[in-house]
């Protein structure tokens, strides 16, 4: 039982009912700023929602009246066990903890299709990047919240096409061409060449070319070669795209454009200075953000435009740090999109609370390994929670309030499905393992935590929460765009 999902759907109805006895029509704009939320510190209630506040603007009763009209629906829903009001306007809902128990048994059972909706609108995601150096490195920030956003806008029902676009100057082009064409022509005599990081890939095109040609360059026209150059750069360009995109397991059909700009000639003559060149480029597009536009084919009027910003701030000292592709995905999607990319590559390796990445990976490392080793010692592990009359009295707090937290995927996907707030997925998956790991610290079995070889039925309802855990955290990865391989 998706408990938000529900609750959101009955207040619905109850507040159209109440409506419409007093022959009130309501618009379904109305609902737009329905709040229902875990409270955050469940002192008078597990949920609050602000029902109250929306009715008032419809009726012309007192506030508490109106709150009491609510709460009389309320309490004759079969999941609730009680509803109060507190000022100012707010209702206090406890929810009955065999419905709780019910949300673990549905987690499992839907595993990763927990969450889903069925919202039928056609989508379009297009994201613009501008690169200005070679090889070329693209901005990934701006494609991998692209990728992430279209798998959630997926999971909540859109039907979402991606498309990227990389954008490259004229003077760019014109300059690498101009270059090549240059070390063709001390390739062809065999004249030695200092190479370095921007002249390497440049040297391999030129012998491309050369060896394409049979060794001979010379019955090409000037045209031909300039045409012949810039097509095999091009496709370098493409190649090296799509290696970077592979790496991050990001699938999409990529677009090269031309952006028009007029071509400044080096002081060198007729060979232009690739490193003047280049300079002028950098400066001229420094922290160009990434666009990304996202249009509702079913209505012409949804459009909107994110700024995805490039520029990164970080403490590095050090040169060529390695940083696994699904690390990167969590670094970039862990702030929010339209920032400034923070990096602290001295805690990027930090094993600690303090890393998000390694807290995250632990966390679901460590509820596979419990599974794993309990996976023939636990033969009941597919009791119905529901029917287990005691089973939530053997929760703590602090598993309790897990379970809560659990249960907001769903409401969280559609969420940022709204506002785009990609990162509060990563933060979600942060707050959970912070749970996990408060309550497997305080665990009394440390060698293998939730495991109680006297007493079945605590077991099972332990590991319920942990194979509930682990289906969460499986969707939360999967969804932003990271394999899940867990070492066992």
């Amino acid at each position: 039982m998706d408990i938000f999902k529900e609750l959101k759907l009955n207040i619905k109805e109850i507040i159209s009912r109440l409506a419409k006895k007093q022959h009130i029509t309501i618009n379904n704009e109305l609902f737009n700023n329905l709040v229902i939320k875990l409270s955050p510190k469940q002192q008078h209630g597990e949920i609050y929602t602000n029902a109250t506040l929306i009715l008032a603007k419809i009726l012309s009763y007192p506030i508490n009246e109106i709150g009491q009209l609510l709460i009389n629906e309320l309490i004759h829903m079969h999941y609730i066990e009680k509803a109060t009001m507190s000022s100012p306007g707010f209702i206090n809902i406890i929810i009955k903890k065999s419905i709780w128990a019910q949300t673990l048994d549905h987690i499992i059972s839907k595993k990763i299709q927990f969450g889903n909706a069925h919202i039928n609108k056609n989508t379009i995601l297009k994201c613009t990047t501008t690169f200005s150096t070679y090889p070329p490195y693209i901005s990934l920030r701006g494609v991998v919240f692209m990728n992430a956003l279209a798998s959630i806008l997926i999971e909540c029902g859109y039907k979402t096409t991606k498309q990227y676009y990389i954008t490259y100057t004229k003077t760019y082009i014109l300059a690498l061409i101009h270059a090549v064409k240059y070390y063709i022509s001390l390739l062809v005599i065999n004249q030695p060449i200092t190479k370095n990081t921007h002249n390497i890939f440049l040297i391999k095109i030129g012998q491309q070319i050369i060896d394409d040609s049979g060794g001979d360059v010379s019955p090409l026209s000037e045209i031909d070669l300039f045409l012949y150059i810039k097509h095999y750069i091009l496709n370098n360009i493409h190649n090296n795209v799509l290696e970077q995109l592979y790496s991050l397991n990001i699938h999409c059909p990529i677009k090269l454009c031309e952006i028009a700009e007029p071509y400044t000639k080096s002081h060198s003559g007729d060979i232009p200075n690739l490193d003047n060149i280049l300079k002028y480029v950098n400066k001229k597009h420094h922290h160009i953000p990434d666009t990304i536009t996202i249009t509702c084919k079913n209505n012409t009027n949804c459009l909107h435009t994110l700024y995805v910003s490039n520029q990164i701030v970080s403490n590095n000292t050090e040169n060529n740090i390695h940083i696994p592709p699904d690390d990167m995905i969590l670094i970039f999607l862990s702030q929010k999109y339209n920032m400034p990319l923070y990096i602290n590559f001295n805690q990027i390796f930090d094993k600690s609370r303090n890393n998000v990445i390694f807290y995250i990976k632990y966390t679901y490392n460590l509820v596979c390994y419990i599974l794993h080793h309990t996976k023939n010692s636990t033969p009941h592990s597919h009791i119905n929670l529901s029917k287990l009359d005691i089973c939530y009295s053997h929760y703590s707090k602090e598993e309790i309030c897990l379970i809560h937290l659990l249960s907001l995927w769903p409401q969280l996907l559609e969420e940022v499905s709204i506002s785009y707030d990609v990162h509060r997925i990563v933060l979600y998956l942060q707050k959970l393992s912070i749970y996990f790991y408060n309550i497997q610290y305080k665990d009394n079995n440390k060698n293998l935590p939730f495991i109680y070889n006297n007493d079945i039925n605590l077991t099972v309802t332990k590991l319920a929460l942990i194979r509930a855990l682990k289906v969460i955290i499986e969707s939360g990865l999967s969804i932003i765009g990271i394999n899940v391989v867990a070492t066992i």
